[in-house]
């Protein structure tokens, strides 16, 4: 506005030159002004517009408006960077409540593993109790097994002693053969139970290798639950590290926001560039002044070459039209420039307009940033304090947790060796039921082939019964024929013999009986 109303008052100035240089008609003027001492230039620094305002007045508002709009740009950066401070405030409350909701989240998580420890450890005494009962009917069975065993020593004790009386007793053998046979029948049912028994032996051995392999399923599964909480606590870590993933990509927010302000300035800078820009203009119209000046100074030459010049009339009065044309044109020229400073002046008039709503909204702003700035401050103050107790609180807890989660670690790693101890003395107890089945076993074996081998001598003596009483049989056959050759020879023989009164009988021959022995 100020460079408008300069251009104003040159153009006022220029204005009132022209009138004083209005060419006369006649030639005697021409050469009494020609003869007349050349008038000064008028000083423009003291000269006063239509408005009454000098250019040094003009001069004095553009320095306290540029000191003004300095001043206004110093508050605004000083706004941006206080803005900026609360906004790195606020980034780093959230990063601080960010991590708290994280910490309220691990030790939910811890919460929960510890539930999952504790069911793990109660499902585990369980099964423990369970094995405990289940090794408790293996000893009762094994008791029941080593009494079954006992019973069968002792039958086949009694049959080897029932087999040496069958060796005493030959005479009586053939009674002896019937005993055995029933003897053997029930032997035979014996040793259908003793089979179906081993069978049952074997079947509850197998049992007891799927309890054993239950039991190394168990233990496999626990290792594998212990390598899934170490996975579990990987991902927390991870996850841990995905929150500082996330607390760099805030810090780059940060540097986009550090970016907005640097555009903030940049624009500061632009609008500082048309400022320069309207000084440029306004340069440039004190140029133009000064042009004026050389055009005058010109003017007043040919006023002077006009005087020297003045002996002929037509050639004058040419060289004056010639003048007046260029008048004219100096006039157009004027014309021209005073529409081009009335431009400069209204738009000197908007950019004024401009600057001052700017510094009122800068104003506004800065009254806006300066209750809000209060505000957040009281509400930051307030949420810092309920943060800090939040915080205390926590800590708090989280040590007592960390008490707990250490104290249960104790016991589960505690009840861990134990249960270790439990498993190793399983194992070896399983080893002595295993072996000791393979002790009985080996006495059923050596039972059996003690049963094959009576078997067998009973066979044999069966047998060989048999063959006796088909050799007797055979004896008595021939005896009988023998028997019944003599008696024919001795009845023919006494009936050839004569008869030699009552003391003379006929020789009878009784039949004689052959012993088992011969």
């Amino acid at each position: 506005m100020a460079k408008a109303k300069t251009k104003k008052s040159l153009f006022g100035i220029f204005a009132c030159g022209g009138k004083q240089d209005t060419i006369p008609s006649t030639s005697r003027e021409i050469i009494e002004k020609a003869n007349s001492p050349i008038q000064p230039f008028p000083n423009t620094r003291n000269v006063e517009n239509s408005h009454g305002i000098t250019l040094e007045d003009h001069t004095k508002k553009i320095a306290e408006l540029l000191s003004r709009i300095e001043s206004l740009n110093t508050e605004n950066e000083q706004i941006k960077s206080n803005s900026a401070l609360l906004s790195e405030k606020i980034s780093t409350l959230s990063s601080e409540n960010q991590q708290l909701t994280e910490q309220n989240e691990l030790l939910s998580a811890g919460e929960s593993q510890l539930a999952q420890l504790l069911s793990v450890k109660n499902q585990l005494s369980s099964d423990n109790h369970r094995i405990t009962q289940e090794l408790d009917n293996l000893k009762r069975e094994t008791t029941s097994y080593k009494s079954d065993v006992v019973a069968i020593r002792e039958e086949s004790i009694k049959i080897h002693s029932e087999n040496e009386s069958l060796k005493a007793a030959n005479a009586q053998f053939s009674l002896q053969i019937q005993k055995l046979e029933k003897e053997l029948e029930m032997f035979k049912v014996n040793m259908e139970e003793l089979r179906l028994e081993r069978e049952s032996l074997v079947e509850e051995n197998r049992a007891c290798h799927k309890e054993v392999e239950r039991l190394n399923s168990q233990t496999e599964q626990m290792i594998q639950e212990r390598q899934s909480l170490d996975l579990e606590f990987g991902k927390l870590e991870s996850e841990c590290e995905n929150f500082q993933k996330e607390l760099s990509q805030l810090s780059k927010a940060n540097e986009t926001l550090i970016a907005d302000s640097m555009n903030l300035k940049r624009e500061n800078n632009i609008y500082q560039h048309e400022r320069e820009q309207l000084h440029d203009e306004l340069e440039q119209v004190a140029r133009l002044n000064a042009e004026n000046e050389q055009l005058f100074s010109q003017n007043n030459e040919l006023r002077k070459q006009m005087a020297e010049i003045g002996q002929t009339n037509d050639a004058q009065i040419q060289k004056t039209n010639n003048l007046e044309f260029e008048n004219r044109q100096y006039r157009d020229k004027n014309a021209q420039l005073s529409a081009k400073i009335e431009q400069l002046q209204t738009a000197s008039k908007q950019v004024l307009e401009k600057y001052n709503n700017l510094i009122l909204e800068a104003e506004k702003v800065k009254e806006d940033c300066e209750i809000t700035y209060h505000n957040n401050l009281l509400e930051l103050k307030r949420e810092c304090n309920k943060y800090k107790f939040d915080c205390e609180a926590l800590r708090q807890e989280l040590k007592e947790s960390h008490e707990r989660s250490e104290l249960i670690n104790s016991q589960y790693s505690h009840q861990v060796q134990e249960e270790k101890k439990s498993n190793s003395r399983l194992k070896k107890q399983l080893l002595k039921f295993e072996q000791e089945k393979v002790k009985l076993e080996q006495e059923h074996d050596q039972v059996k082939q003690r049963y094959n081998k009576i078997v067998g001598e009973t066979r044999r003596l069966y047998e060989e019964n048999m063959r006796l009483k088909q050799e007797s049989k055979e004896r008595e056959v021939i005896l009988a024929k023998s028997t019944a050759s003599g008696r024919a020879i001795l009845d023919k023989g006494n009936s050839n013999i004569p008869r030699y009164g009552h003391h003379h009988r006929p020789i009878t021959t009784s039949p004689t009986k052959v012993s088992p022995s011969s």
